[in-house]
């Protein structure tokens, strides 16, 4: 027998894992994400650091693709201005929620920098055990490392030989000729583009949809009889009166005192009352006896009557 049997509804090899996408829409989407990787209020927007950057987008010389060592590739990194996204990508593990940390997944981590290189000299060695940083060849550009999670302005450093080597892939000469054949793509997309122009132009507003207003929300009620806050608000006076219930518990309070001042002042009023009220014949339990006593005596004097005349 096998222990533990079969997995419940596996999964199946006909279940529909990828989707066709057309090549020049998804080149288009590669240009727009480098393209969105040079504006500084995108690439900030994606929450990455670049305060200290120098520019964007980040050239660098190709000597960083001949780095061997993880210690010298961050202390070029540090040295670009990459200290605090590097921190910032340290500082963002935290714990997975879910299963997930049964399955070798056990911490989440935010994406640091994409290195982009045009020949692996050591550099993805050097690269790979560094917290958040990712790199790439610039002839197997990943839309999925430009724009991660569907959200474009990834920080991405350039090598100078990678740099060149897109503008001869996707740039175009004048007159919109293309550089290379089949990369015949849009000029605009590898420059700086007025995005602020763009989305508040008439082509791109005309097709959105009305702004959603906020639900309206309304405060959970609470028992008045639980909550404090609640009570006060509905009995104005309630906490001071509680208050002084306390302290009239507490001795050496003037509560308290004012309390057995009152007890005492009751006391003998109910012992003067009773001195008064309550003794000789005029008590109310002397003077029901004697009531009751005279009824007796009558009863019996006519049941005397009543044996007499039958004895007769």
């Amino acid at each position: 027998m096998c222990r533990g049997g079969g997995m419940f509804n596996p999964t199946k090899i006909w279940r529909r894992w990828h989707r066709r996408v057309n090549v020049t829409q998804k080149r288009h989407a590669v240009v727009t994400a480098l393209a969105a990787s040079s504006l500084p209020p995108l690439v900030m927007a994606r929450g990455h650091r670049i305060g200290e950057i120098a520019e964007l987008p980040l050239v660098v010389s190709d000597g960083l693709e001949s780095v061997q060592k993880t210690k010298q590739a961050v202390e070029l990194l540090t040295k670009l201005g990459c200290g605090p996204e590097l921190q910032k990508v340290l500082d963002s593990k935290k714990l997975r929620a879910g299963q997930g940390k049964a399955r070798n997944r056990r911490f989440r981590m935010r994406l640091g920098p994409l290195v982009i290189y045009k020949e692996d000299n050591g550099i993805s060695r050097a690269m790979r055990n560094i917290p958040g940083v990712e790199t790439a060849c610039v002839d197997n550009l990943n839309l999925l490392r430009l724009a991660p999670g569907g959200s474009i302005g990834r920080f991405v450093i350039w090598t100078e030989g990678a740099f060149k080597h897109l503008a001869e892939i996707y740039g175009t000469a004048k007159g919109g000729a293309p550089l290379k054949k089949g990369y015949n793509l849009p000029r605009a997309a590898m420059e700086n583009a007025d995005v602020a122009r763009i989305i508040n132009s008439t082509e791109i507003q005309s097709v959105l949809r009305p702004k959603l207003e906020a639900p309206k929300t309304f405060l959970a009620k609470s028992n008045p009889l639980k909550n404090k806050s609640v009570m006060a608000r509905l009995n104005p006076g309630v906490l001071k009166r509680k208050e002084l219930r306390k302290q009239s518990s507490e001795k050496g309070t003037a509560a308290f005192d004012m309390v057995q001042k009152k007890r005492k002042a009751r006391v003998e009023a109910s012992k003067a009352h009773n001195k008064t009220q309550k003794k000789g014949d005029a008590t109310f339990y002397k003077t029901l006896m004697a009531a009751f006593e005279a009824k007796a005596a009558e009863g019996k004097a006519v049941k005397k009557a009543d044996d007499a005349e039958e004895e007769e």
